[in-house]
């Protein structure tokens, strides 16, 4: 077993940092990627999204005495400058490969969190873990967290089952996002599609331009599918990320813009995704959305998902 790694603060240089993370995302030299979604928290891509937005303080890299890498954590202290749905104000979140899981390295970064946030009855220490993750949740509990909302469903599919035909609606073309010539187009569909307006923040057009880094670094074979007007409006959308080493591929960001609604055009774009994790040899399919977004998890069941996990939130009062 390995004993708790010294920690290491990302530098704040995030050139010299993110290429780190990517690698620790994607396994590094070692080919040895993150275990199935389930244990490994927060999906690869909104991890190194989520190491842009924030100040940079929040941001840690834990390495062995060898210098690799073992876990990534966010520590989250209320702060005006980070977007309250970016992260929980007085919030920790933890993803570490499971092969350096153990007691004394969460534990030891359980207490680092804690002793950063403070944590009282008026603003606990938040975090999240999933129900099925029993090492966690049990870790938590003996720290004194208590299970508090349910958050997310965790929703997967074999891929070995039938895969129903991909009906595209009339007046629409499916395909892959063109970054060169779509970045504005993608995240303003992206804005527009999740409760926002059709004119991007810059925020989120550096957020697609880290996916399309964080894609094309990997060199996976990972794709980002849009269905298009005749006109060349991104109507829907959704991210296709795959992880060789666990045979597990995920749908994130499935969104329609509200004016292309209810036209099957998001459950084309999942049955498309499912069948691009096929022929890529994914064995699995993952798929997360909100506890309280009745509309996805319908679509999702109605190609093929089940709930398999819940994400719930933790709390501590001091």
């Amino acid at each position: 077993m390995r004993t708790a790694p010294d920690m290491t603060p990302v530098p704040m240089d995030r050139v010299t940092a993110a290429p780190l993370l990517l690698g620790f995302l994607s396994g590094g030299a070692t080919a040895e990627y993150l275990p199935p979604y389930g244990a490994a928290g927060p999906s690869a891509m909104g991890t190194y999204l989520n190491f842009f937005m924030g100040p940079d303080s929040d941001h840690f890299l834990w390495k062995d005495g060898a210098g690799t890498i073992v876990a990534y954590v966010r520590v989250c202290p209320p702060d005006e400058s980070r977007p309250k749905w970016a992260a929980a104000p007085n919030s920790w979140s933890l993803l570490v490969h499971p092969r350096d899981w153990s007691v004394d390295l969460v534990s030891t970064v359980a207490a680092h969190a804690e002793t950063a946030l403070g944590g009282s009855a008026e603003a606990p220490i938040v975090t999240e873990a999933y129900e099925g993750d029993e090492a966690m949740t049990a870790l938590l509990e003996r720290h004194g967290y208590r299970r508090d909302a349910y958050l997310a469903p965790y929703m997967t599919c074999a891929l070995d089952d039938p895969i129903p035909e991909v009906e595209v609606p009339d007046g629409y073309q499916l395909r892959s996002f063109l970054p060169d010539s779509e970045l504005i187009e993608r995240a303003g569909a992206a804005h527009d599609a999740f409760g926002g307006t059709p004119e991007p923040p810059a925020w989120l057009v550096d957020s697609v331009e880290r996916m399309v880094e964080y894609r094309t670094t990997r060199a996976l074979g990972e794709d980002d599918l849009v269905a298009v007007t005749e006109t060349g409006e991104i109507a829907s959308h959704a991210c296709v990320l795959l992880d060789p080493g666990t045979g597990h591929g995920e749908l994130e960001g499935v969104g329609t813009r509200p004016a292309h609604a209810r036209r099957g055009l998001a459950r084309a774009i999942s049955l498309s995704g499912l069948r691009r994790m096929r022929a890529s040899g994914m064995r699995h399919a993952v798929v997360r959305t909100g506890a309280d977004n009745e509309a996805a998890i319908r679509l999702y069941e109605s190609v093929g998902f089940r709930v398999t996990d819940k994400l719930y939130r933790y709390v501590k009062s001091g």
